[in-house]
């Protein structure tokens, strides 16, 4: 039985062969018009026409016809051609009708399936050499034996395509997967400091309201233009998925950009203290978005969850690798270790540099410590 394989090898295109079969079959009918037995050549000529061009043609459309076998196909063909060559004419097409069902076999049919439609082709052949109706069976079975291996190596190159056009779409699809993931990540860490960082300015500016009306309004209006600012970041990134874009957004922060991270929230209102050792410069640019990211989300995650606790960025690019920490004091209550949506990213963005990332609990603080090999990295 075909395969769901062999059937994508059937019409449309396929359904050009059942027309070298007609123009064959009415070659055998004019060679023979003269010979006597008219009608009796034109019925042999249907039995072996007729199956194949209507199955070609109508396969798609009816179900039962997927359902016939290749080899049930040609069995008419080959009595009708065994019959014919019993009065053969000169330069006969009627063998012809054998090579065409050996290439249909092996194309449409499965190997098994070629492999037999090609020897039963080749028994009629000899057989009727043998017994005298027919001479020079020999070029015939040579070309039938060519027909079987190209049908064969056409279907085998054709199969191959077909599975590498799905392994490349499932490729682009999975690419367009990460990518959304990446974006997603990119949206959640912006928007994540820019709340947190705006709610300090806000808190700052409640507490300052009934002592202060001029610091009250201070943090306010920079809790303005930090959203706006976010907003324009937001904007960027999405500005990327656009189809028209033309490559020309904003450079994305490095590692370079952490002093200028924690000055941001220091100057909100977080007790934050930073040390920097080696060289940021020489990093990467993936690994410096990598680091610059994690401390974002780290702060931000100090801003939500333990409000008021002092905390401490401690960064060391070393020759072999760079190291990074954000501690602070724990709340209580607070024991969880790794969860949530902003740890899980920081988890893909360090294991993208083959690094190793740590989270949670240690005594009476909160640590986030990643470790980034630079050989690996860049």
């Amino acid at each position: 039985m075909p395969t769901s394989d062999d059937r994508e090898l059937n019409p449309p295109w396929l359904v050009v062969m059942s027309l070298l079969p007609i123009a064959c079959g009415i070659g055998v009918i004019i060679q023979r018009g003269n010979a006597g037995h008219l009608w009796w050549t034109i019925a042999l000529v249907a039995l072996a026409v007729i199956p194949l061009t209507v199955v070609d043609v109508y396969s798609n459309r009816v179900e039962w016809m997927q359902r016939i076998p290749v080899v049930a196909l040609s069995v008419p063909v080959l009595v009708a051609v065994a019959l014919l060559i019993h009065n053969p004419v000169e330069v006969d097409l009627a063998p012809f009708l054998l090579f065409l069902i050996t290439v249909r076999a092996a194309v449409a049919g499965s190997v098994l399936d070629g492999a037999i439609v090609a020897l039963a082709s080749i028994g009629v052949m000899v057989g009727s050499d043998l017994a005298g109706y027919f001479t020079g069976s020999f070029v015939w079975v040579l070309g039938i034996s060519l027909a079987w291996a190209g049908g064969a190596a056409f279907k085998s190159m054709f199969l191959l395509a077909t599975h590498l056009k799905a392994e490349q779409a499932d490729l682009a699809e999975r690419a367009a997967a990460e990518e959304r993931q990446r974006i997603a990540r990119e949206l959640h860490d912006v928007i994540a400091h820019s709340l947190s960082v705006t709610t300090l300015h806000i808190t700052g500016a409640r507490m300052a309201l009934n002592r202060n009306r001029a610091d009250a309004t201070q943090a306010l209006e920079e809790a303005e233009q930090l959203a706006r600012e976010s907003l324009g970041q937001v904007r960027s990134i999405i500005g990327m998925l656009a189809p028209d874009t033309d490559g020309t957004a904003p450079a994305l922060p490095t590692a370079s950009d952490i002093p200028s991270l924690v000055d941001e929230y220091a100057a909100a209102g977080l007790d934050v203290d930073i040390d920097i050792t080696g060289d940021l410069g020489r990093l990467s640019p993936a690994v410096g978005l990598s680091l610059y990211r994690v401390t974002q989300e780290s702060l931000s995650n100090v801003v939500r969850h333990a409000p008021g606790q002092a905390a401490c960025v401690r960064v060391a690019a070393a020759a072999d690798c760079v190291r990074l920490s954000v501690t602070n004091a724990t709340p209580d209550g607070v024991r969880n270790g790794l969860s949530g949506r902003g740890v899980r990213g920081m988890l893909d963005r360090v294991a993208a540099h083959d690094g190793t990332l740590d989270a949670g609990p240690t005594g009476e603080q909160w640590r986030v410590e990643l470790t980034i090999p630079l050989e690996a990295a860049t």
